[in-house]
């Protein structure tokens, strides 16, 4: 019964450390756009697959993160406290897709149905697309 003990709370503990390390498809969008609301780019451009960076070039995705994080920049400063809600995340192995709705949950200035294609690299999820409707 001891040893039973001491698996499960050493499975428990596991599993606790992995969800407070946030590399599930769902913590890195939301990782991706509080790096833009605090205007960190480069935050931004490390949350990209090596393919992504490779097919649309680093400076190309520099210069969109770069632009989105100006709007979000702007929308904290304006008191619109954007937020990544209504998550769906589906994963099937190594690929992921997160549909989410980008900005004010409160009906405010309203928010964007997006969604954001991930893809597990050396063990961590990063993002191959990100799109809004």
């Amino acid at each position: 019964m001891k040893i039973k003990s001491i698996v499960l709370v050493a499975f428990l503990l596991l599993v606790g450390c992995n969800g407070l390390l946030g590399n599930s498809p769902t913590s890195i969008v939301e990782k991706f756009h509080q790096f833009a609301a605090s205007g960190d780019v480069d935050g931004m451009n490390k949350l990209y697959s090596s393919k992504t960076i490779k097919e649309k070039g680093a400076d190309k995705i520099n210069e969109n993160n770069r632009y989105f994080s100006d709007l979000a920049k702007k929308a904290v400063a304006a008191k619109e406290n954007p937020k990544v809600f209504d998550v769906k995340e589906a994963v099937n192995g190594d690929k992921a897709i997160v549909n989410f709705r980008y900005g004010d949950q409160y009906g405010g200035t309203g928010s964007l149905p997006s969604k954001c294609e991930l893809v597990k690299e050396n063990g961590e999820w990063k993002i191959e697309r990100i799109t809004s409707e």
